[in-house]
C-alpha cells in the first residue's frame, strides 16, 4: 500500500471545459504566470497563497490580473529570481541596472 502523505501536489487539475467555454488566452497567461511563479518561488508549492491564482472578478464577472501579480510582473525581482534559479546563484537583489544585460544577453542568443 502507498502511503498518501508521501505524495508530491504541484498542480491544481483545473475542470475540463468543452471547447467552445474554453479561454485560450486566459489559458495561456495563467500558463505563463504560473510557470514564472514557481520557478521564481522554487516550485509551485513555495508560491504563496494569494498569487496561485492569478485572476479576480470584479464586480462586472470581468476577470483581471490581481493587483500584486501585476506588481511583481512589472519589477525586476520575480525575473531575477527566476534567473538566479536556473543559473544556480543564490538569489541576487534585482536592479534595472543588473537586468538589463541579462535582457540583452538573452535576446542576442536567439
Amino acid at each position: 500500500m502507498v502511503d498518501s502523505s508521501g505524495t508530491r501536489k504541484t498542480f491544481v487539475v483545473p475542470d475540463i471545459k468543452p471547447l467552445d467555454l474554453y479561454d485560450c488566452t486566459k489559458a495561456k497567461i495563467c500558463a505563463s504566470v504560473g510557470w514564472l511563479l514557481a520557478k521564481s518561488y522554487g516550485g509551485a508549492d513555495n508560491v504563496p497563497a494569494e498569487l496561485r491564482d492569478p485572476f479576480y472578478c470584479d464586480q462586472y464577472e470581468q476577470e483581471h490580473l490581481k493587483p500584486p501579480v501585476t506588481r511583481l510582473l512589472q519589477s525586476s525581482e520575480l525575473y531575477g529570481r527566476t534567473l538566479a534559479y536556473y543559473w544556480g546563484r543564490p538569489e541576487p537583489r534585482p536592479t534595472p541596472k543588473t537586468m538589463l544585460p541579462c535582457c540583452s544577453f538573452s535576446l542576442r542568443d536567439t
